[in-house]
C-alpha cells in the first residue's frame, strides 16, 4: 500500500468517486448522476489515500483541511467553532473519512491514521478535530452514546464547542438526564 495526498485530478476523481460509493451508494441507496460525492471544500483542501500498489485502486481516503492553507471547514456549520480557531497553532480538520469495501480491515484504518500522523507532523497541526454522523435522530440512542464518550474520557472538555441551534436535537437533554 502507498499513502499519499493525491497528486492529480485522476486520483482526486477516484478518491470523490470512492466517497460517492460509500456514502451514497451503500449507506443512502442513491445514486447521484455526477457518482462523486463532492462540496465546496473539496477543490480547496488535501485528500489523503491509501493506494493498492498492486491495483492502483484507491483502497481508503480522508479529507483533510488545514487552517494554514484554507480559512473555513466543514464542522463550522454545524458547531460554533470560534474557540477552537481562536486559540494558537495550526488547526487541522479530518472527516469524509471511507474505505472501499473490498478493504475494510484494521489494516486499512492504521494505513490511514498513520497517513494522518504524517500530516499532522508536516504542518505542524496542534488542533486536530472533526464530526461524525451517527445515523440515528433517537434523543434515547444519542444520549448513550454521549454517555458513553464522556464516561470513557473520549471528550474534550476544557473546550465548550456547541452545536448551532439548526442541529440541535430535541428531547437530547432530558434523555441525557437519565444517565
Amino acid at each position: 500500500y502507498v499513502i499519499k495526498t493525491v497528486e492529480n485530478s485522476r486520483e482526486l476523481h477516484a478518491a470523490l468517486r470512492l466517497r460517492h460509493r460509500v456514502f451514497y451508494k451503500e449507506l443512502l441507496q442513491l445514486d447521484l448522476d455526477s457518482g462523486v460525492d463532492l462540496d465546496d471544500l473539496d477543490l480547496a483542501c488535501d485528500h489523503l489515500v491509501v493506494v493498492d500498489a498492486r491495483t492502483q485502486a484507491i483502497a481508503g481516503t480522508y479529507r483533510l483541511i488545514a487552517s494554514l492553507f484554507f480559512d473555513r471547514f466543514y464542522s463550522e456549520d454545524k458547531f460554533q467553532l470560534e474557540a477552537l480557531v481562536e486559540r494558537p497553532g495550526v488547526k487541522l480538520e479530518i472527516g469524509r473519512a471511507c474505505v472501499h469495501k473490498d478493504y475494510r480491515r484494521g489494516q486499512m484504518v492504521a494505513l490511514l491514521w498513520k497517513g494522518i500522523q504524517r500530516y499532522i507532523q508536516q504542518v505542524d497541526a496542534r488542533h486536530v478535530f472533526g464530526c461524525s454522523s451517527v445515523r440515528t435522530c433517537d434523543p434515547q440512542t444519542v444520549a448513550r452514546i454521549c454517555h458513553y464518550f464522556c464516561a470513557n474520557h473520549q471528550t474534550l472538555t476544557e473546550m465548550d464547542i456547541p452545536l448551532r441551534a439548526d442541529y440541535r436535537l430535541k428531547g437530547l437533554a432530558e434523555a441525557a438526564r437519565e444517565f
